[in-house]
């Protein structure tokens, strides 16, 4: 099962720019069509889901290996922490 999200990995030298203690993260770039995302945006960066710090696009699509679910997801967006 696909989450319905184009992401790419976020370095820690790129994020140190938005958010001084992060060490990484995922950013969204795209929702795809189709997508059971309901509450994601483009832009955002994953930086927790499922109380596990992200770091890598594989594991978020690791969350979603079993299907569909409801998943905690706390992001970056446009500055502020969003859970």
């Amino acid at each position: 099962y696909e989450p319905g999200i184009a992401m790419r990995d976020v370095p820690a030298d790129e994020m140190k720019h938005l958010v001084k203690d992060l060490k990484g993260g995922v950013q969204v770039e795209k929702i795809l069509p189709g997508s059971p995302n309901r509450k994601l945006r483009e832009e955002d960066i994953i930086i927790k889901a499922a109380d596990e710090r992200i770091l890598k696009g594989h594991q978020v699509l690791a969350l979603f290996k079993d299907g569909p679910g409801p998943v905690k997801v706390e992001v970056l967006r446009e500055g502020e922490r969003k859970v």
